[in-house]
């Protein structure tokens, strides 16, 4: 007979049991035993990829096996044969997981002893590898609420059960889910997972996942996105820095940029970003380059920032975003806050030419503690997570927008400036070696912003340089 199909028919605990009625037990202890076994190795959080699957119009699973896809979540567990040992287990099917997924452990446990006595409780106690990799997700509902719990590092969860059956018999398959970090680098194999089941008058015992890790599968897929805060019109800027020269008229426009793992209007996503995403690190620095040459002829880089709109430096970009640093108000709302465990988000901006060098590092891009809702309190979509906000600030005289796109005056489309900023050259490396999005590069289709801007008259207020 097969054990194999016995224990997908029936449950491993339901075995435990068989084995329990068989052996003699002393009416002076209660007996105890626990399976540690791989159930789904994934598939939890998001579906399985398929090849051929994009993301953000991309083809991030050509073949199987590809970093960060996962094809199955079947581990196959094989007892060897040997129901009561499960020191000899083994797995002949798949165990890789995508960081950010979750995975489901089961604890098969079994219990003979006296009922409806202090017998009638027994502890069960997980433990994840110490490595961090994973925390455990969710207390299991049969578990005892008031007396389980879940470590503040994630790594051990307890459960008590009691007053489960009403002969002196009893058990089963008791399953618990664990995530996978975005901190977790590709190729990881954290090791075995344990647990332990411990009760009164009975020998506690420990089993694990017998030296079978499960593997981190990973691939960087970075997505950098354009948009915009306010245009401020009627602002006078000192364009040349020389105090002996008159100021020029114009206008600010406050553009906003994230970093992320994120959808892309416009292009097809089979599978959500986050799942595989391989982590930058929780201090992390990326690069890239801001063309201004479409906003206008003259258009100026005026500063950057990461810490939101000018000149109140409070995070703020915006209701529906998470506010870019801790104002000291949002500090009760992490979820609503970009963290910034590596320090305060920096941002250098030089202008060559047409081309803004961006530089912004100190990031939290592991995603383990991205933003969930917005700063109105709004969730965000389950499927973009937000490592950095950063806003760069560029001045267009009131002169380009006077003579229009010709650049001639007394022309039918002077007073209107049709302008365009675009994001370019953005393809960070992991610590692992990995580009983003491998060969291929982010897709570009949510790297613009245009928007026109239209003459005015009236009084100007002045804006300085570093106001921010």
């Amino acid at each position: 007979m097969n054990i194999k199909n016995i224990i997908k028919g029936v449950g491993v605990s339901a075995l435990l049991l068989a084995v329990f009625l068989v052996v003699p037990s002393f009416a002076s202890a209660a007996s105890l035993n626990v399976t540690t076994i791989y159930t789904k190795s994934g598939g939890i959080k998001g579906a399985l990829n398929s090849v051929g699957d994009l993301v953000n119009g991309v083809n991030v699973c050509p073949a199987d096996p590809t970093d960060g896809c996962d094809f199955s979540d079947d581990p196959e567990y094989d007892n060897n044969g040997t129901v009561n040992d499960p020191s000899d287990d083994f797995y002949t099917g798949d165990l890789l997981v995508r960081t950010n997924d979750v995975f489901e452990v089961n604890a098969a446990w079994s219990w003979s002893g006296v009922k409806d006595g202090p017998e009638e409780e027994v502890t069960l106690v997980g433990t994840l590898p110490a490595t961090g990799e994973f925390a455990w997700t969710d207390v299991p509902g049969s578990c005892d609420a008031g007396q389980s719990s879940i470590s503040a590092d994630g790594l051990t969860i307890t459960c008590v059960r009691n007053n489960f059956t009403n002969t002196g018999t009893h058990a089963e398959d008791l399953l618990f889910t664990a995530k996978v970090l975005g901190s977790a680098p590709d190729g990881a194999t954290p090791g075995d997972i344990s647990f332990t089941i411990s009760g009164q008058n009975a020998t506690s015992v420990t089993d694990d996942t017998d030296g079978n890790s499960l593997t981190v599968t990973a691939s960087p897929r970075w997505n950098l996105d354009k948009s915009i805060y306010i245009t401020r019109v009627g602002q006078t800027f000192d364009d040349d820095n020389d105090p002996n020269t008159p100021d020029v008229n114009g206008y600010i426009i406050n553009y906003i940029f994230f970093i992320e793992t994120d959808e892309v209007d416009g292009e097809t996503d089979d599978a959500p970003a986050p799942l595989g995403n391989e982590s930058m690190g929780d201090d992390a620095t990326f690069s890239f380059t801001d063309q201004i040459d479409e906003i206008a002829p003259n258009a100026q880089l005026v500063d950057c920032t990461m810490e939101g709109r000018s000149p109140q430096h409070d995070g703020y970009v915006g209701s529906a975003r998470p506010v870019t640093k801790n104002d000291g108000i949002h500090s009760q709302f992490p979820e609503q806050t970009i963290p910034q465990p590596g320090g305060e988000q920096q941002i250098t901006c030089t202008q060559n030419g047409t081309d803004i060098n961006v530089t912004v590092s100190h990031v939290d891009a592991t995603l383990d503690n991205a933003p969930t809702h917005s700063y109105s309190g709004v969730q965000l979509p389950v499927n973009r997570k937000i490592a950095a906000i950063g806003s760069i600030n560029i001045f267009v005289p009131l002169s380009d927008v006077e003579v229009g796109p010709d650049g001639q005056s007394g022309t039918s489309d002077d007073g209107a400036l049709p302008t365009k900023n675009k994001l370019r050259n953005f393809d960070p490396t992991t610590p692992t070696g990995h580009s983003n999005f491998g060969a291929n590069t982010e897709s570009e289709m949510d790297n613009d912003y245009s928007t026109t801007l239209y003459g005015m008259r009236g009084s100007f207020a002045k804006y300085y340089r570093g106001e921010q």
